[in-house]
């Protein structure tokens, strides 16, 4: 498929894996997301798929990672520099998706 399809399944199977408490398992699919991430024809690493950051920095938290955790964290300030410089300590596990807007169009 398309780079964003595949970004989007391994995003979904991150999902299913953290909602499981399989939080290694979620870290490794949004690792494996962002390297789908190929947003130009030269095929150079780009990825900038916020959501994807943000499942790595939760799950690396969940698993005990931090030092993973900050790296993800720091690159989603890069995308969304309006986000806290710190890197919020998470209280739970529970995590609320909603999904807006529409698909991309080919």
């Amino acid at each position: 498929g398309e780079p964003y399809e595949r970004v989007m399944a391994y995003l979904y199977r991150g999902l299913i894996y953290y909602q499981n408490g399989e939080f290694d398992n979620a870290l490794a699919c949004a690792k494996s997301a962002a390297l789908q991430d190929l947003s130009n024809t030269s095929g150079s690493y780009n990825a900038d798929f916020r959501t994807v950051e943000l499942l790595a920095c939760l799950a690396a938290q969940q698993a005990g990672r931090k030092a993973e955790a900050l790296q993800a964290w720091g690159r989603l300030r890069l995308l969304e520099p309006e986000f806290p410089a710190a890197m919020p300590d998470l209280v739970g596990s529970t995590l609320i998706v909603a999904q807006y807007g529409d698909a991309p169009v080919k």
